[in-house]
């Protein structure tokens, strides 16, 4: 229970953050082996950047990561990404997301689906990590 409360009270800092922070804020959340919540900032059309904890309830491992992407093409609805970053561990890593956003829903344009793909390069091992997951945009869009 209290790893969840924990979790909880992350969630909660991240939305009144973003609530009280720039338009271009988003939150989200990355559901795989190694689930996430992410808290971005758009910069522009093209560019944002986002930070990421681990948000796993059982087997609890601390760590980060942080991410500069650039979306590469948008059509009708779809943005494609890539990015480059850095995962912040016991043992730490270049990560490269590659991933595609959808907003499938046309009453809540802010809210969108996202699939991404993650290669992890470190230096005991490299792994690929895929995940599916929900995104919000504060304010318009």
């Amino acid at each position: 229970m209290n790893k969840l409360l924990k979790i909880s009270f992350v969630i909660l800092l991240f939305t009144l953050i973003a609530n009280n922070g720039f338009s271009q804020t988003s939150i989200s959340y990355y559901n795989s082996a190694d689930s996430k919540i992410g808290l971005a900032h758009n910069f522009s059309e093209k560019l944002w950047a986002e930070a990421r904890i681990y948000a796993a309830l059982e087997d609890f491992d601390p760590g980060a990561e942080l991410a500069l992407c650039y979306n590469v093409l948008k059509i009708e609805g779809y943005q494609f990404y890539f990015g480059l970053g850095a995962m912040l561990k016991e043992d730490n890593g270049l990560i490269v997301p590659l991933g595609v956003q959808f907003a499938p829903f046309e009453k809540f344009k802010n809210l969108s689906l996202h699939i991404e793909l993650q290669p992890v390069f470190q230096e005991n091992r490299d792994k690929l990590q895929s995940s599916l997951g929900l995104r919000y945009t504060f304010g318009k869009k």
